[in-house]
């Protein structure tokens, strides 16, 4: 610790997470950017996780790997809405990233509303284990789910 002690004060030293932050400075590596963007562009909707889990995936990972706060790399940028949203689409199952984008939505929260919504309903007929629909089977789902969820909030 000789090495270090010109460079931290009495204080510094005495106070144990600024130790570990001055000496993480010193000695970790900082990972790259590419590194941070090839562990986010791996994610995708598995079989068995919800569209919700992969929302909060994309979101808890956009944190950790593109969140300003977190990093001072100045190469590392705040993860946008914009590429939370684009992420969230391109990882969609199929049929359901089809549905999201005949919707249109724009906020990622909104998407994330509709992949719930058109999950539940694909998930809820018994067509679903094909995962092959016609345009119209597809309007009949969602009008069907529509309709059941509003007689839940009726």
């Amino acid at each position: 610790m000789k090495f270090l002690s010109d460079a931290i004060s009495n204080e510094q030293q005495n106070n144990f997470e600024e130790l570990v932050g001055i000496l993480r400075k010193k000695f970790s590596r900082s990972v790259s950017f590419e590194i941070f963007q090839n562990k986010f562009n791996k994610i995708v909707q598995q079989p068995g996780p919800s569209v919700k889990d992969l929302a909060e995936e994309i979101s808890n990972a956009a944190n950790r790997y593109f969140n300003k706060g977190n990093s001072k790399n100045p190469e590392i940028c705040t993860l946008t809405e914009k590429m939370k949203f684009s992420k969230f689409l391109e990882s969609l199952r199929p049929d359901i990233r089809t549905q999201v984008k005949i919707l249109g939505p724009s906020p990622f929260e909104e998407a994330v509303k509709q992949a719930c919504n058109a999950e539940i309903a694909f998930n809820n007929t018994a067509a679903a284990s094909s995962n092959v629909f016609t345009p119209a089977e597809v309007n009949i789902l969602l009008a069907n789910h529509f309709e059941s969820s509003k007689k839940l909030k009726n």
